[in-house]
């Protein structure tokens, strides 16, 4: 079983901030986590959490949502999973998180220029990208690339966070802002992800899932760890 790597029983103090140092991406050198990218933008972190199971090979387990930081400790709030709480320090480009109550360290991990298992990861982090039609590729190292004469850009399986949904524009995927449709809907405790298109709305099952290929035919795996159906067409149909 994954160690838990938070200790809940030590909030965070309040009026968190966002330590600069963080910002970017982080590839794991040892410990729980295979690698980490911080943004400001909303603030959002992915990252892929390193676990332990019966039968090889476990492929870590991603996890997505905000983080915070304030007076050495970093708070990561992934959608659909228990909050963590580490400290952390960054020294000479390298990122410790230690446990809370022991000061263990949890992970080591190494300042990269970017951090990817998908392709789709890369569309958010800056990298050098030549001046030609294509698109982000995830290579071996698990660092992005642009591959030139890529065009054939697609949502299929590009994850947004809840409130957006994907559209590809000027030859790429892009995760855009949903209609205000939503914003006014209350959906129940069974169907609590709410997809806008249009003026239609519809609240969608909670299924649970960590990778696309866990999902039924038809829908991919959103950061939140809930399968969702989509694109949807009208009559709204997404369930």
């Amino acid at each position: 079983m994954l160690l838990l790597v938070a200790a809940l029983a030590a909030p965070l103090p309040a009026a968190a901030e966002r330590d600069p140092s963080l910002v970017g991406a982080w590839q794991g050198r040892g410990g729980t986590f295979a690698g980490l990218v911080f943004s400001t933008e909303r603030p959002r972190f992915f990252g892929d959490r390193v676990v332990s199971c019966v039968r090889a090979p476990c492929p870590p387990v991603r996890i997505a949502g905000t983080w915070k930081t304030r007076r050495g400790r970093l708070l990561l709030r992934p959608r659909g999973a228990r909050p963590l709480i580490v400290r952390y320090h960054v020294a000479d480009d390298l990122l410790t998180l230690l446990r809370v109550d022991d000061q263990s360290i949890v992970a080591r991990l190494e300042r990269a220029t970017t951090y990817c298992s998908l392709a789709r990861d890369c569309a958010r982090q800056e990298y050098p990208r030549p001046r030609c039609i294509g698109a982000d590729t995830c290579e071996a190292t698990h660092t992005c690339a642009w591959r030139c004469g890529e065009t054939t850009a697609t949502c299929d399986g590009y994850r947004c966070v809840d409130g957006e949904h994907c559209e590809v524009r000027d030859g790429a995927p892009h995760c855009v802002a949903e209609s205000a449709g939503c914003e006014s809907v209350r959906c129940s405790s069974g169907r609590p992800h709410c997809v806008a298109v249009g003026d239609e709305v519809a609240c969608l099952p909670r299924d649970r899932c960590h990778r696309d290929d866990e999902c039924p035919g038809g829908s991919t795996c959103r950061p939140e760890f809930i399968c969702v159906r989509a694109p949807c067409f009208a009559p709204l149909v997404c369930g």
